[in-house]
C-alpha cells in the first residue's frame, strides 16, 4: 500500500542532444541552486531549488523542484520543444501555459502565460559549469518576482566540482552521445520514512553500461540514510534500462545523474 499514500517523481538528470545533434547541450542535466550567489530583488527566496533538463520523446522535460523558507515543496514540469509553442505547465495552482524558445547554443527563454497573457519570463544561460536563470514578472499568486538565480551541478560536497569519473567511463560531451531512457522504475517509500514524513530528493550518479543496464550507483546528495530512502533510490536506479551511449559510433559506459524525488500525498 506504499504507493497509495506516496509518490516518487523521477527525473533523469542526463544531458541530451538537440534534434539532429550528437552532442549534449551545455544546459542539459541536473542543477542545484547556490543561494549564496543568488539575488532576490522581489519575491520570496527559496530555501532550496533544483532544475533538471532531460530528453523526452523528441523533446525535453524541464522539471523545477522548489522548497520555500517554510519547508513547503512544489514541483512544476513542462515538455519543451523550443519552438515557441505553448505547452501545459503541470504543478501550478492556476492553469498556466509555458513556451520555450532557443536564444543561442547556451541560452533559452521560458515564458509563463495565464489566459494568454505573459505573467513570468525567465532566461536560462550556462557556461556548462554554472547556470544562471533570471526571473521577472509575477508568480501564480500574483506576487512580484525579480530574481537572478545561480545554479551549480549537484555533488557530494556541494562545491559544484564534478566527481571523478572512473577509468574507462565517459561523460556526455563532444564525440560522446548520451544514453536514452527505455525503462524507468519508481522508488518505494519505507514505512519508517513515511512516519517521519521525510520528503525531498536523492541525487545519484550511475554508470550506464554498454548493454544499457545500470552498473555502479553512487549517492551524490543524500536525503535519508537512516530510514532507507537513499537505499530505495539506489534499488530503483538499478532497474532502469537505457539505450547505451556511444563514442565514435561504438557503445561505451557513460556516467549519468538521476534525481529521484519523494513526495507524500496530503490526503
Amino acid at each position: 500500500m506504499r504507493n497509495a499514500i506516496a509518490t516518487a517523481v523521477v527525473a533523469v538528470a542526463i544531458a541530451a542532444a538537440l534534434a539532429g545533434q550528437a552532442q549534449a547541450p551545455p544546459w542539459g542535466g541536473a542543477w542545484e541552486l547556490d543561494p549564496t550567489q543568488s539575488e532576490y530583488r522581489a519575491g520570496p527566496a527559496a530555501a532550496r531549488e533544483t532544475m533538471t533538463i532531460v530528453p523526452y520523446i523528441g523533446a525535453y522535460k524541464i522539471t523545477i523542484n522548489r522548497t520555500d523558507a517554510g519547508g513547503r515543496m512544489s514541483q512544476t514540469e513542462a515538455i519543451a520543444r523550443f519552438d515557441g509553442s505553448d505547452v501545459p505547465a503541470i504543478g501550478l495552482r492556476v492553469p498556466t501555459a509555458r513556451a520555450f524558445t532557443i536564444v543561442d547554443d547556451r541560452t533559452f527563454d521560458m515564458a509563463d502565460k495565464v489566459n494568454g497573457l505573459v505573467t513570468l519570463r525567465r532566461r536560462v544561460s550556462t557556461d556548462g559549469t554554472t547556470l544562471t536563470m533570471t526571473e521577472q514578472g509575477v508568480d501564480e499568486g500574483g506576487q512580484a518576482v525579480d530574481a537572478v538565480l545561480r545554479f551549480v551541478r549537484p555533488t557530494a560536497t556541494g562545491t559544484g566540482v564534478p566527481t571523478a569519473t572512473p577509468a574507462g567511463v565517459f561523460r556526455a560531451g563532444p564525440g560522446v552521445t548520451i544514453p536514452r531512457v527505455l525503462k524507468e522504475a519508481k522508488p518505494q517509500y519505507t514505512a519508517e520514512a513515511m512516519r517521519a514524513k521525510i520528503q525531498g530528493s536523492v541525487v545519484l550518479e550511475c554508470v550506464v553500461k554498454t548493454d544499457g543496464t545500470v552498473g555502479n550507483v553512487k549517492v551524490i546528495r543524500s536525503l535519508d540514510a537512516t530510514y532507507g530512502l537513499d537505499q530505495e533510490a539506489i534499488k530503483a536506479a538499478q532497474q532502469w534500462v537505457f539505450t547505451p551511449g556511444t563514442r565514435n559510433g561504438q557503445p561505451v559506459p557513460v556516467m549519468v545523474s538521476i534525481e529521484l524525488t519523494f513526495t507524500l500525498r496530503k490526503d
